[in-house]
């Protein structure tokens, strides 16, 4: 077995514990405004490595690329919730938000959404816009017909 294969399985195994355990922790966890962003980031990591996965065996290399890079991300915004908290808290970020729930649960989606969001940017709108670009210098006629 090469290694990038033992590698792989050892990180499909590791997100679904860990996955899996996050979203057992929503349930479990003290903090109101935490549940909902908890369970939606817990589910896409393990729904992103189980299409990662599954892309691979399919030997679909690009897609699996992507999928993984999203799950990377994903894994890492649990540490970056903890560097937000420790950014609100002892930095005073987001001090413009008084209501403590509500900065809380701020930070919560942010830590998730804003790196995916991110990810997206570079996956799917950028190059969008560059093809926009690509199409207003040579524009198609009508007679001519687009293929994907």
């Amino acid at each position: 077995m090469k290694w990038h294969r033992l590698l792989g399985k050892v990180y499909v195994i590791g997100a679904l514990i860990g996955g899996l355990t996050a979203f057992y922790l929503a349930f479990a966890i003290q903090f109101p405004e935490s549940v909902i962003p908890l369970m939606l980031s817990s589910s896409l990591w393990v729904l992103m490595t189980v299409f990662a996965w599954i892309t691979i065996k399919r030997k679909h290399v690009q897609a699996h690329r992507l999928f993984m890079i999203r799950s990377y991300t994903l894994a890492l915004s649990f540490i970056f919730v903890r560097i937000l908290s420790d950014l609100v808290e002892k930095h005073n970020f987001l001090s413009f938000i008084s209501n403590s729930e509500a900065k809380a649960a701020t930070y919560e989606w942010g830590s998730w959404v804003v790196p995916l969001l991110v990810v997206e940017f570079f996956f799917a709108w950028l190059p969008s816009i560059r093809q926009m670009k690509v199409k207003k210098i040579y524009p198609v006629k009508a007679t001519e017909t687009v293929e994907s």
